[in-house]
């Protein structure tokens, strides 16, 4: 991108079942690794300023003949304006880095919208599935009520990672992979960013992990047998019991939606 180009802020929009899909599944892990995920919707429209400051950023590509695989023909005014949707998406929702040195040539474009789900709930499996089974349904129904996802254009962003890098916000130590994915609805002016990545706990010496289930329940159990030997059978009602061996009972997804500051989607 030449010599780069100032960022334009997006305007976020809420949607509180991403939220409540990346409380349940960022930060899930496994004896060996943790994954992270971040989920965050941007609306495209821009104010009569913002416009004013979008041609300025397409004169970056007056000249360009440059032809990508995700964009084609740089030169291209709509072309022009995706890439730099994607690339203000990226400072959005990373504010604290900078972008503006990007090429056009780390992002790859998708055809097939079967292959991306089942790419990303591949990753997503190996850690998440064990503690929130129905992990699938929580995510894309989160996706799904914030973006009509089969009408978007899919494109995924390949930062370049070195070790050591902390001016890359996707880069940490212990590293496994990390994937970036842009869902772009040209007609909604509207683009969801799903960013996960998973992290070796072994390469970072953290072999703890403070959402432990069974570190959980454990402390459940404390809790309850505490209450037993404060309270006389007098004083502790039968509904005070039941609800103790109701919440023993909870799953994982059960009770991480029982404690979410989002609501669950319905």
């Amino acid at each position: 991108m030449g010599s780069g180009f100032p960022s334009l802020k997006m305007r976020f929009l809420q949607y509180p079942s991403l939220g409540y899909a990346m409380f349940m599944i960022s930060g899930l892990e496994n004896a060996s690794s943790r994954i992270h995920l971040q989920l965050e919707c941007y609306s495209c429209k821009n104010t009569g300023d913002e416009k004013k400051h979008v041609r300025e950023l397409e004169n970056e590509y007056s000249d360009c003949t440059l032809v990508t695989q995700a964009f084609g023909q740089l030169s291209d005014q709509r072309q022009k304006k995706t890439l730099i949707t994607l690339v203000n998406t990226l400072h959005s929702a990373f504010p604290s880095y900078s972008f503006g040195h990007i090429q056009p040539t780390q992002f790859q474009r998708h055809s097939d919208h079967n292959v991306v789900t089942a790419g990303i709930d591949m990753k997503m499996m190996e850690i998440v599935e064990e503690y929130v089974p129905d992990f699938r349904e929580i995510l894309w129904k989160a996706i799904l009520s914030s973006i009509e996802y089969n009408s978007c254009e899919i494109y995924q962003y390949f930062p370049e990672l070195e070790v050591g890098d902390r001016t890359n916000p996707f880069f940490e130590e212990g590293l496994i992979w990390n994937q970036t994915f842009f869902f772009y609805h040209r007609e909604e002016k509207k683009v969801l960013l799903l960013s996960m990545r998973c992290v070796s706990k072994l390469v970072t010496g953290d072999e703890t992990f403070a959402g432990d289930y069974g570190d959980m329940y454990a402390q459940l159990d404390d809790d309850d047998a505490r209450r037993e030997h404060e309270s006389s059978s007098e004083d502790d009602s039968d509904d005070e019991r039941r609800a103790r061996r109701r919440r023993r009972a909870l799953s994982p997804t059960a009770y991480l939606a029982a404690v979410s500051p989002f609501p669950m989607p319905e």
